[in-house]
């Protein structure tokens, strides 16, 4: 029975080639337009899924209000992420953050790379697995420096990157670092990329606003402990907002 019908379609297709053509080929584009936008909607909506924390985490702003209306920021004072992480108990995790170019230089090799500067707790935070070195560690030293395994190939070819001491330039001076990590390049859906990884306190501006709350400057994430609701804590932290700033 089946078999006839397979027949008597197949024969009226072969009788009307033209409208089977055009719609096959509806068909197919519509096929292909509707998967390529499926993969695309799972990729936008697969980032920062590898990170272990990642429903606990925030990247904090502040909506500042003038005469012009309101306006949201996520740039902060130096001492506010260490502030509130001290003040309120919810917060476990408090990381300051700032993007900018690393110019790296080691023995005839010099390359510019992307820097991140943030402190101890930004690998506890996030999940950048370590192929040599320690999340816990690595960042514990001032003159730390975390690589990612392409920008050590790049830098160091084949040789062991692990406690190299690289030149960076920080303002006009080169400064000696070392290499005490090396994570595993970043995946392509994640909102934060870095080559290099370094101590915060190395910004020009640190020494003179680490104090200042008026100069923002950066911004920062934070990792709220389990079982925090965000929205309580948001207004739980209205009266900081009103002490400090």
């Amino acid at each position: 029975m089946f078999r006839n019908y397979f027949k008597i379609a197949w024969r009226n297709l072969g009788k009307h080639k033209g409208d089977t053509a055009i719609n096959l080929v509806g068909l197919c584009v519509a096929f292909t337009c509707a998967l390529l936008i499926f993969l695309s909607v799972f990729f936008e909506f697969s980032y920062d899924n590898f990170h272990r924390n990642g429903d606990n985490i925030y990247h904090v702003y502040t909506k500042v209000s003038s005469r012009d209306g309101a306006n949201q920021m996520t740039s902060a004072p130096i001492p506010m992420a260490q502030t509130l992480k001290e003040t309120y108990p919810e917060v476990q995790f408090a990381s300051p953050y700032v993007s900018r170019s690393g110019n790296v230089r080691y023995m005839d090799k010099q390359l510019s790379l992307n820097l991140r500067t943030t402190d101890p707790d930004f690998f506890q935070m996030f999940t950048f697995p370590f192929t040599k070195g320690s999340a816990q560690t690595a960042l514990n030293d001032l003159s730390g420096l975390v690589i990612t395994e392409s920008s050590a190939k790049a830098l160091f070819s084949d040789a062991e990157p692990m406690g190299k001491t690289v030149q960076m330039k920080i303002g006009d001076e080169w400064l000696p670092f070392t290499i005490t990590g090396v994570v595993k390049d970043i995946p392509e859906a994640s909102s934060i990329t870095f080559d290099l990884v370094s101590r915060f306190e190395i910004n020009e501006f640190y020494t003179v606003d680490r104090t200042n709350w008026e100069n923002w400057n950066h911004s920062f994430y934070v990792q709220l402990k389990d079982n925090t609701n965000p929205a309580d804590f948001e207004q739980k932290a209205k009266p900081f907002y009103e002490q400090h700033l």
